[in-house]
């Protein structure tokens, strides 16, 4: 069958499902957390490591502090500021969070937090196979 012919047949089809289909991948993707370990519904969200340091050397936020609501910690434990969206094409939020004793963040490393609940521990982001 001619090009022409299968235009006419389907119409504008093809040129709107591409931003749908988009769209929809774009919302998965956010939507899927880091997959079984660290569900989106959840509360778990992929977050950039913006700083580390003791809890003296990061601003305070308005938003969400975890120092606020934790019990003191250890003058030796580390905090992390982190950016991360609250839901698909929402602005980036902050958190400052405690980085556990067994992790070393580096600035723009990617996590998974749970704002939610500043009791539950940040994960490293396992990266997809080929994907290094």
């Amino acid at each position: 069958m001619p090009k022409s012919s299968v235009k006419k047949l389907l119409g504008p089809l093809p040129a709107l499902a591409l931003p749908a289909i988009l769209a929809l991948a774009g919302c998965t993707s956010v939507a899927s957390g880091d997959g079984e370990r660290h569900p989106y519904r959840q509360g778990w969200r992929r977050a950039t490591v913006l700083e580390v340091g003791p809890s003296e050397q990061i601003a305070w936020l308005a938003w969400r502090e975890c120092r606020a609501v934790l019990p003191p910690a250890a003058p030796q434990t580390l905090y992390a500021k982190l950016a991360y969206s609250a839901s698909a094409g929402s602005a980036s939020k902050r958190i400052v969070v405690p980085v556990p004793q067994d992790m070393k963040l580096r600035i723009k490393d990617q996590v998974m937090v749970n704002p939610q609940d500043c009791s539950v521990p940040l994960a490293r982001v396992i990266p997809a196979p080929g994907k290094d």
